[in-house]
């Protein structure tokens, strides 16, 4: 994956590739590199035990943010969705991520200002230098 950041999380180790951004909004592909994959294949097992198909024939098997960002130890902002992986066979461990525009939207927004103190015009500055630079002028 070019131009991509390794970041450690304990022993779990995961490369971040660039972002790509469409209509829908921002996709990034991470791949696990092999304490993570094996994570991952924990936990597609236990989907397996559970009932849930996850061949190739059953569809994309989506990751819960539980399982992502605590099991495997994946750290994206707030907004990311795990979208798929293993588009190939040979890349089960490279995992997509997707991120719709109004998230981001919403997480780069300014936050707004709680209202000031009631009461009639500003607060007086204290005494000190300030108070006295103020006089001067």
């Amino acid at each position: 994956m070019p131009n991509e950041k390794v970041r450690q999380v304990g022993a779990l180790v995961a490369s971040y590739g660039e972002r790509m951004a469409d209509d829908w909004g921002e996709w990034r592909l991470v791949e696990l590199h092999k304490p993570g994959y094996k994570v991952l294949k924990e936990i597609l097992r236990e989907k397996a035990a559970s009932g849930i198909d996850t061949s190739s024939n059953g569809g994309p098997v989506i990751l819960t943010e539980a399982e992502w960002r605590f099991r495997i130890g994946l750290q994206m902002s707030d907004g990311w969705t795990h979208m798929g992986m293993g588009f190939t066979k040979n890349n089960d461990h490279v995992l997509l991520f997707g991120i719709p525009h109004e998230s981001i939207k919403k997480a780069k927004a300014p936050a707004k200002k709680a209202p000031g103190p009631a009461g009639p015009g500003p607060a007086k500055p204290p005494d000190g230098h300030c108070a006295k630079r103020a006089r001067r002028n």
